[in-house]
């Protein structure tokens, strides 16, 4: 065999493997676990100690890698998570959600901002190789945020108008 036709076979497996292992995450939809480290550390989505209901969703594209992650916290679960991002409880926006779930993408991620809660965003975007985040807080019971936060790599060779997400008016 020679090495041009080794590469193309290899490469055909290659990308067919990755196909199928997205393929399987997107039919998945959210996973009921805490995302990896490497997730966290990569997407630098830092969950709280002793947070509950953690669901994550990774969504891979040529132009953008997010990860969609949901949790429950404590008010100090919520401060230390926001710090971490760099901001804080002030830069909420109440009456805000963060619009950053991809149409394509709603039934897989399943979350869904229906009025008649307390809601609360921000939206946070670093210069440099920082990851956006998007971040939206249900605080109808302030003991215990649910705090929805999308977390996106843009890649350097798409140069599309595509911008990250700001929150918009609670419906």
């Amino acid at each position: 065999m020679t090495p041009a036709a080794y590469l193309a076979i290899s490469a055909d497996q290659s990308h067919n493997v990755a196909a199928a292992r997205k393929l399987r995450a997107e039919r998945a939809g959210l996973v009921r676990d805490t995302p990896s480290t490497v997730q966290r550390d990569v997407y630098q989505v830092p969950i709280p100690a002793g947070a509950s209901d953690v669901t994550f969703f990774e969504a891979n594209a040529w132009e953008k890698d997010s990860l969609y992650v949901q949790f429950t916290t404590t008010p100090a679960g919520l401060a230390g998570f926001l710090a971490r991002l760099g901001t804080n409880r002030a830069h909420l926006r109440d009456g805000l959600v963060t619009d950053v779930v991809p149409t394509r993408l709603r039934s897989q991620v399943g979350w869904r901002f229906p009025p008649g809660h307390h809601w609360a965003s921000t939206a946070l975007n670093p210069r440099g190789l920082r990851p956006a985040h998007q971040v939206t807080v249900n605080l109808d019971d302030p003991r215990r945020p649910v705090v929805f936060t999308v977390s996106t790599i843009r890649f350097a060779h798409h140069d599309g108008t595509a911008r990250p997400s700001t929150p918009r008016p609670a419906p």
